[in-house]
């Protein structure tokens, strides 16, 4: 099984997502659901339990090309799945995927998403070949702006009003990163 080590000492490791994880993406969003609702919208709470049986299987069976590699992780952090990392869609003609991650509020603002998307980007651009990543992200997400800016990717448009939460609707800035902008 791939495992992507992040830091030295295996604190933090990089892990395809199992049904044996069912247990343990429900708890985190449970945990966080007030926290991850206006990024995850699908999320009803009185259905979460179903909700994240379904949304953990659609992960696991995401894999690319005949190769079979995964395309969703678990992040975990002193051996406790603290967040996910992967792909919302892959356009595997053009070489295009598009990157998803949420950790949980207690683990944020650690450093732990910049390793774990530091790993996915190597990953996407040597393991899967791809030629360009891409990210939506929500206006007022600025966390996740500076993410993007950190690891180099570009803002490349804002898409309006693309976004309906509760009863506002949200630009979303799409962010590029090419394999030929990658740096190690």
């Amino acid at each position: 099984m791939l495992n992507i080590r992040v830091y030295r000492d295996s604190s933090l490791v990089l892990k395809p997502l199992t049904i044996d994880d069912h247990e343990d993406f429900f708890k985190l969003l449970v945990d966080n659901y007030d926290y991850f609702k206006p990024s995850l919208m699908w999320m009803i709470k009185d259905e979460l339990y179903e909700q994240s049986l379904e949304s953990l299987k659609l992960r696991i069976t995401m894999t690319f090309r005949e190769n079979n590699l995964p395309l969703w992780f678990g992040i975990y952090f002193n051996g406790t799945l603290c967040g996910l990392i992967g792909f919302n869609e892959l356009d595997v003609e053009n070489n295009v995927g598009e990157l998803g991650y949420f950790m949980s509020q207690r683990q944020s603002s650690k450093g732990l998403m910049s390793q774990s998307l530091s790993q996915i980007i190597a990953y996407s651009f040597e393991e899967l070949a791809l030629n360009k990543l891409e990210l939506y992200i929500n206006e007022n997400n600025q966390a996740s702006i500076r993410l993007a800016n950190k690891h180099g990717f570009k803002l490349e448009g804002t898409i309006r009003e693309a976004v309906k939460v509760e009863d506002t609707y949200l630009n979303q800035h799409l962010y590029g990163l090419l394999k030929s902008e990658f740096h190690k």
